[in-house]
């Protein structure tokens, strides 16, 4: 199982021929790495995009700003939930979007909820910056809890 150890913690990627199909938030434990990572049924061993993987995220968590470039497996995944985390992706470095402002972005302006869903489903954080979607009146959720949705936001100088 591909883990790599970052500054912050351990973290797993999963690969298949698509691109990156799951990503760990950094934790404290290769353990912990390895229980959080969700697995593709074709996984491939893909050196470089692991190498470019472990490069973006470094230079992420020293506060330079990362645009993704890394190719993403979708599969999975509804169609209404594949175009949510497409437009998660655009979202800049140090830019925030509302749960409602996403759902009108892809034609659902009632769905809202459903936006929420799709990015507590999303399997690649960071490279798909579900951290960067807030409730209209505050914080909103977090899959990787609250705590680390604050410190992501804060190193893109978003205070909350």
């Amino acid at each position: 199982m591909p883990l790599f150890r970052l500054q912050e913690g351990w973290c797993g990627v999963s690969i298949t021929a698509h691109g990156i199909y799951s990503l760990t938030l950094p934790a404290p434990s290769r353990e912990a790495a390895a229980g959080g990572l969700e697995r593709a049924g074709a996984e491939v061993d893909d050196d470089d995009l692991r190498r470019r993987l472990v490069c973006e995220l470094t230079a992420y968590f020293q506060g330079t700003p990362v645009s993704f470039s890394l190719p993403v497996d979708l599969s999975g995944y509804s169609q209404f939930q594949r175009m949510v985390l497409r437009e998660l992706a655009a979202i800049p470095w140090g830019s925030t979007r509302t749960y409602g402002e996403v759902a009108r972005a892809v034609g659902r302006p009632g769905a809202a909820r459903a936006v929420g869903n799709s990015c507590a489903r999303n399997r690649t954080p960071l490279i798909i910056p579900c951290h960067r979607v807030t409730a209209s009146g505050g914080l909103g959720g977090f899959a990787g809890g609250l705590e680390w949705k604050k410190r992501l936001l804060a190193l893109e100088g978003i205070q909350w």
